[in-house]
């Protein structure tokens, strides 16, 4: 049986890299990161930069230091609950990095 075909034998699809967000998104995605910011009560400046498809938010300020928290602990958590609303809120793919 020659003509069987046998889904093993596919090659495997290749994975999709991570979407790239529009100028639109990642203005929206500031205005979401300034939101949770100020619920923090926290007085920092958020500026936005980023290469290519890289897209970086920059978190700098007096009180910037209670954001990263010890060993970058916060800011690693700040960093995952914001992608998570994005992802939410925007209906987007794509990653947004918090520096």
């Amino acid at each position: 049986m020659a003509n069987e075909f046998d889904d093993r034998d596919e090659a495997p699809e290749p994975a999709a890299g991570p979407a790239v967000l529009s100028e639109t998104d990642l203005l929206r995605g500031v205005r979401i990161l300034r939101e949770l910011i100020d619920k923090m009560q926290v007085n920092v400046i958020i500026t936005s930069g980023g290469d290519g498809d890289s897209r970086t938010l920059f978190i700098s300020g007096p009180d910037s230091g209670l954001l990263v928290g010890k060993q970058g602990q916060t800011l690693d958590a700040l960093h995952f609950i914001f992608n998570r609303m994005i992802h939410k809120q925007l209906g987007v793919k794509g990653f947004i990095d918090l520096d």
